[in-house]
């Protein structure tokens, strides 16, 4: 893998004793949350860091290769505000992909039978079911849809129930996930936001992978059509929603456009105040008329 998202390998092989090793860049960074926190960084920043988490996980996954432990600790960050940078570490427990990435998400070997692979809280629920599953690029989808409900909110989606299959294994569950704009606090301000990013990152969530995004590149895609204010996929759009970014977009013009039709129609009203005005007939008082009203 080649990409500046990832954590560059600089070799492998064994030692003259046969231990295997590898070594890699040293990443100087904080966890992708930490940082955003320590930083402050605004609602735009953060997705903007997201988006490049989400096009070196593509490369990944077009190189063959599914991560299975993506969280905030293997996600580096480091830089300045304005001047950010993210690096994917800690490929340990990846899958080589068996099937080139194309129109369906590309699929890797069984995962074997009752073995659970990555951290509770961030894998799939694929991941974590018992018996043989198969885990497709997916699962990463579902992890970086965790992470991305964390940078806006600060907590995890996921409410982990144990259960013991026996007295040495416990099994993470994910039960009722609420939508981050219950809980994202001062970032989420607009409704807008909070339509958007709520539909985003539930679609990422989907329990069933078939309803997930096919692609962190389709997923980059959706947070890229709401940071240029465009309707996003990920839900329904009705016409007023299609109004309302297309306003958001061009306001300059519907302003000016507004100014403009509002003139027009002051002008018609106070045109035909004065037509009705005009047109009015004077009234006329005869004499007699009068003579007869003074008695």
């Amino acid at each position: 893998m080649e990409h500046p998202g990832i954590a560059r390998l600089w070799d492998a092989g064994r030692t003259q004793d046969g231990q295997p090793f590898f070594a890699m860049e040293l990443v100087r960074g904080e966890p992708i949350t930490t940082f955003c926190q320590a930083g402050s960084l605004g609602l735009h920043e953060r997705l903007a860091l997201f988006v490049a988490v989400c096009e070196a996980v593509q490369h990944a996954h077009e190189k063959g290769v599914l991560h299975r432990d993506l969280k905030p600790s293997n996600l580096l960050a480091f830089g300045s505000v304005g001047d950010c940078t993210v690096k994917i570490i800690d490929f340990g427990i990846a899958k080589a992909l068996e099937v080139t990435l194309g129109d369906e998400p590309a699929t890797g070997p069984l995962t074997s039978l009752h073995q659970t692979v990555g951290t509770p809280g961030y894998m799939s629920p694929e991941q974590s079911a018992w018996g043989v599953t198969v885990v497709d690029t997916r699962s990463d989808l579902y992890a970086l849809g965790v992470v991305l409900y964390e940078l806006l909110t600060g907590f995890t989606p996921l409410q982990i129930e144990r259960r013991a299959r026996d007295e040495s294994q416990h099994w993470p569950v994910a039960r009722d996930i609420s939508p981050p704009s219950k809980r994202a606090g001062p970032l989420l301000q607009t409704s807008n936001q909070r339509r958007d990013l709520d539909a985003i990152i539930m679609k990422a969530l989907e329990i069933d992978p078939q309803r997930r995004y096919a692609s962190a590149a389709a997923l980059a895609e959706d947070l890229q059509r709401h940071l240029r204010d465009e309707p996003v996929l990920a839900g329904a759009a009705s016409w007023t929603y299609v109004m309302e970014k297309f306003a958001r977009r061009h306001r300059p013009l519907v302003i000016s456009g507004t100014i403009a039709l509002l003139s027009v129609v002051a002008g018609l009203a106070v045109s035909t105040v004065l037509f009705s005005r005009n047109s009015t007939p004077t009234p006329r008082w005869s004499k007699r008329s009068a003579i007869s009203s003074t008695r």
